[in-house]
């Protein structure tokens, strides 16, 4: 009996080919954001469909039987003429397709105005979202954006493009009253400066900073515990602490400059890399035109800004390159 397409095109058939590559339940589970259970019952759906078991549930962890690896071959071939359809038809037409982007909040204020618009007229729709690594990787593996820049490379997502945007340090922010006590500042004088650290939000992007704390012994008493940028400098403006801050960061906020001093944060110095993980089903001449405006944009409304203002900060300042992907 052939295959009817209703089958092909499932997402039980879509499961199958997940887990036949992986070979990996948990595998399968991350790259389609699915539960275990629902990843057993779509394997249990296909099986039903097609009539006979692909899977052998006697090995441990759970393996593709022999007829199932050849079955998934079948499919993968009948599947792929479809796929070459859709990107030409997708990079062709002229019904320009949607592109669905998520961005770091901390970095969107920076460049998503410019981003959007150098896209427009370029895409059909452009859909935008912004929010933690976290919040973006789960909303990249539910297949509801097709990209993401984000500060983490999620090694687990296979098949995945990764391409490194930027390189930044992170940097030593004070009132500008206080900063003027010290050239260069010293763990122990921070900590006995009179003024608490204003930490970033600790379930969220705050984890990293409180994990290096704990790498060099340490412990900065708690009094403000913020998960907004603008807040925490906007704290550090009115003198009510100090912070660690990204780079990428100090560009939202140019009204607070005047109150604020940037300083070289004491060794060792925390770097922090900017990467675009995009889905390899976007075809590739909108996967460029993506990672190209990325660049431009990143280059001038961040790297350029903050070298300027900063000239001892620009050798850290890193743009990434479009044909070299780690950076």
């Amino acid at each position: 009996m052939p295959l009817k397409s209703e089958i092909i095109f499932s997402v039980p058939a879509r499961t199958f080919l997940t887990f036949c590559r992986t070979r990996s339940v948990i595998k399968t589970q991350a790259e389609l954001a699915l539960s275990a259970s629902a990843v057993s019952r779509h394997l249990a759906a296909f099986e039903r469909q097609i009539g006979f078991a692909v899977i052998d549930r006697m090995k441990k962890p759970y393996a593709p039987t022999t007829e199932g690896l050849y079955f998934a071959q079948v499919l993968t071939n009948l599947l792929k003429p479809a796929g070459r359809a859709q990107d030409a038809f997708r990079a062709k037409s002229a019904l320009r397709p949607v592109l669905r982007i998520g961005i770091l909040q901390t970095l969107v204020c920076s460049v998503g105005l410019g981003l959007i618009h150098d896209l427009e007229g370029k895409v059909g729709t452009i859909r935008f979202l912004s929010g933690s690594s976290d919040r973006l990787i789960e909303s990249f593996r539910a297949k509801e954006v097709d990209a993401v820049v984000i500060s983490r490379t999620y090694s687990d997502l296979e098949g995945v493009r990764r391409h490194v945007l930027f390189s930044e340090p992170t940097v030593l922010v004070l009132p500008s009253a206080l900063a003027g006590t010290h050239a260069h500042w010293s763990w122990s004088q921070l900590l006995f400066c009179g003024l608490p650290y204003i930490r970033y939000w600790r379930a969220g992007g705050g984890k990293k900073s409180q994990d290096y704390f704990t790498s060099v012994n340490l412990n900065f008493p708690d009094r403000f515990e913020v998960d907004h940028t603008a807040v925490i400098l906007g704290l550090v403006a009115q003198g009510k602490g100090w912070t660690l801050a990204r780079a990428s960061q100090l560009p939202t906020t140019p009204e607070l400059l005047d109150r604020i001093t940037v300083l070289a944060m004491p060794e060792p110095v925390l770097g922090r890399k900017l990467y675009l993980l995009a889905d390899p089903d976007l075809p590739e001449p909108f996967y460029r035109l993506l990672l190209k405006t990325l660049l431009t944009q990143i280059d001038s409304a961040v790297r350029a800004p903050l070298a300027a203002t900063y000239p001892w900060m620009t050798g850290s300042l890193k743009l990434g390159n479009a044909d070299n992907p780690s950076g």
